[in-house]
């Protein structure tokens, strides 16, 4: 049996200007993700994660790609969210979800919302626990290209 993707969407934030590094953490860790946390486990999500990237760990990227020359962008947004789902009805239920739209309303003061970048797609993995995972003698295991795109989007 091939091993289940997973769909993952990426929210890529900008902080609130008048807001701070440590503060925006605070407001995340503390106060809004233990509520995210209730909700998105009463819809199954597989995963939920953030990704700071505080201001000093983004200047020493920018100097590796300088001292590099390897022609990469940095992202200079503050945070990113990932939400893993099992199929694309899982996403639709927790972001129509009346609660989560209600918790999304506290955020202004702390997160922007201009400059949000999303991403949508599938995730398949082959390292998991330092092992090597989803190959057998160097194949992939998991559906086509064409398979997976109908199981993804429900087709």
């Amino acid at each position: 049996m091939a091993p289940q993707r997973l769909l993952k969407l990426t929210l890529a934030h900008y902080r609130n200007p008048d807001c701070s590094e440590e503060e925006c953490h605070r407001f995340l860790t503390e106060e809004y993700i233990p509520k995210a946390v209730e909700i998105h486990q009463r819809h199954s999500l597989e995963i939920y994660s953030y990704h700071f990237t505080p201001s000093p760990l983004q200047n020493i990227l920018r100097s590796a790609c300088d001292r590099l020359q390897n022609g990469w962008t940095v992202d200079d947004h503050d945070l990113t969210v990932d939400f893993y789902f099992r199929d694309i009805a899982g996403l639709v239920t927790v972001s129509t979800d009346p609660e989560f739209i209600a918790l999304q309303s506290i955020e202004g003061p702390f997160i922007s919302k201009k400059g949000i970048v999303a991403r949508l797609g599938w995730v398949e993995t082959y390292i998991a626990d330092e092992k090597p995972v989803n190959l057998i003698e160097g194949k992939s295991q998991y559906e086509s290209y064409e398979e997976a795109s109908a199981i993804q989007l429900g087709l």
